[in-house]
Parts: structure tokens; sequence; C-alpha cells
């Protein structure tokens, strides 16, 4: 679940998915990552990690 989790933490693991250190589901999932800037990445997180269960 993403909703409620601390930003960092988020930010933490898609950059492991992003330099490839950490798998996802599919390899499409890291070039999803990587086509947002740094930014755009900390903003969606931001708003995720204020969203109720």
């Amino acid at each position: 679940m993403l909703t409620g989790q601390h930003t960092q933490y988020l930010l933490r693991q898609i950059e492991n998915i992003r330099k490839g250190e950490r798998l996802h589901d599919t390899p499409e999932d890291a070039e999803l990552f990587r086509s947002y800037t740094d930014e755009e990445i900390a903003n969606i997180l931001a708003w995720i990690s204020r969203q109720d269960d």
C-alpha cells in the first residue's frame, strides 16, 4: 500500500528501481519512472503520502 507511506521511503524505492537495483513486476516500470523528472516524482510522492488509506 502506498498511501500514508513516508515520502523518503517511497523515493528511495523509486530511485532503486530507476537504477535497476530493485526489480519490479515488469522492466517497463523502470523506464516509466525514468521518464519523470525528479521534481515530478517528488510531487507525486508528496501527494500519495498525504492520502488516507
